[in-house]
């Protein structure tokens, strides 16, 4: 007859070979409880949610909501939960901060938004080139209190020029034989009416001038800007031009040469701004033979012209690209056109971004040199790497 006797030493074996099942048994029964729990506990619906997402300066999250929702929960009773979210904008190794600000901001996330006045004049002054996000509905409807700012563009307003040219002066005094500093204005060519080669740009006292297209018309006669999100350019595409992609580059190229025509500037701007969003919108478009017809023929009435073409380094950094585009520098050379780099900084801190790598392909082109101002003179200037 078996011996089933329940012995202190049988259950010592039994736990000795048999642990590992009553561990991943309490583990199983764990993780059960936890999805069980996740998926019936309760959750505030989200109109009794409150986001606030907070930009350049950390807040701690459990301090803040300590201090700050009984005032919340006092003044709005019905909310229930309270979500604090850090964006830092400022961070250069996350190039992703911008786009997910702007992407929360498009799909009407977040409550409320923390950020200094400081922090929305540089948003908002960097204008249609790197805006996060369109103001100007969130203004005319109230959404945002400007609280006496004028946030609507980053453009210069004709009543602020005399400000701004004095206060070059004043700076000009006042860092004498220490940084050369010149007043300069970059121009857009809007129409035959309204340019660079203006009454009112010629009669300025600048001491150079640069000469750039963003806005195109559309086909239901409004004024669009191409130098956006490529999201916003390619519903921009659609909506107001078509579709038809051919059409708007070569319309902005078109538009490009007559800014050339007319001159009253030194230098060209971006001269193929328009790649970049081409580009996502139909890769290969700039390959194709129709584009490049057209850019060497802008470029041919560049050098007809004795302009500069400027090598804009802004977006370099971030996406990999100069403009004109690298692959135009062969055509630069070719025809002698003299080149400068430009970052076109909207920040003090990215003043020199991208400018070594441009001067590196510009040599790998065969460029020997790029124009300089100094002594309020353009001069060439050797690269050396």
């Amino acid at each position: 007859m078996a011996d089933n006797r329940l012995t202190k030493k049988r259950l010592k074996n039994h736990f000795a070979y048999n642990w590992w099942k009553y561990a991943l048994s309490a583990a199983v029964s764990a993780m059960l409880v936890s999805i069980v729990f996740a998926v019936t506990a309760y959750r505030p619906p989200a109109e009794k949610k409150v986001e606030l997402y907070v930009l350049n300066g950390y807040i701690d999250t459990e301090t803040f909501q300590r201090d700050f929702w009984p005032e919340l929960q006092a003044r709005k009773p019905e909310q229930e939960e309270l979500t604090v979210l850090n964006i830092n904008l400022t961070d250069s190794s996350n190039i992703y901060a911008p786009m997910q600000f702007s992407t929360y901001v498009a799909a009407q996330q977040g409550d409320l938004f923390l950020i200094s006045r400081d922090e929305m004049r540089r948003i908002t002054a960097d204008g249609a080139q790197e805006a996060l996000v369109e103001l100007t509905g969130y203004l005319d409807n109230g959404v945002i209190d400007a609280d006496g700012m004028d946030l609507k563009n980053g453009t210069l307003d004709r009543g602020d020029v005399t400000t701004y040219l004095s206060e070059i002066e004043r700076l000009k005094r006042s860092y004498a034989g220490r940084i050369e500093l010149y007043a300069g204005m970059e121009i857009d060519y809007l129409d035959e009416c309204d340019n660079p080669a203006s009454d009112y740009f010629r009669q300025l006292p600048l001491d150079y001038r640069i000469g750039s297209v963003h806005l195109m018309h559309a086909d239901d006669g409004g004024i669009v800007d191409i130098d956006t999100s490529p999201e916003r350019f390619a519903e921009m595409l659609s909506g107001r031009f078509g579709g038809d992609l051919r059409r708007l580059t070569t319309a902005y190229f078109d538009k490009l040469i007559r800014m050339v025509e007319a001159g009253g500037f030194d230098f060209v701007g971006h001269v193929d701004k328009i790649s970049y969003n081409a580009e996502r919108c139909e890769p290969g478009i700039t390959s194709r033979g129709w584009y490049r017809d057209k850019a060497r023929e802008c470029f041919e009435r560049i050098a007809a012209r004795g302009l500069l073409v400027e090598i804009n380094t802004k977006k370099y950094n971030a996406c990999g690209v100069f403009f004109p585009n690298r692959e135009h520098f062969g055509l630069l050379r070719e025809l002698r056109i003299p080149v400068l780099v430009n970052s076109d900084a909207h920040r003090p801190e990215l003043i020199d971004d991208g400018r070594h790598e441009a001067m590196a392909a510009l040599r790998e082109a065969g460029i020997r040199e790029v124009i300089e101002r100094v002594g309020n003179r353009w001069v060439p200037v050797e690269i050396v790497l």
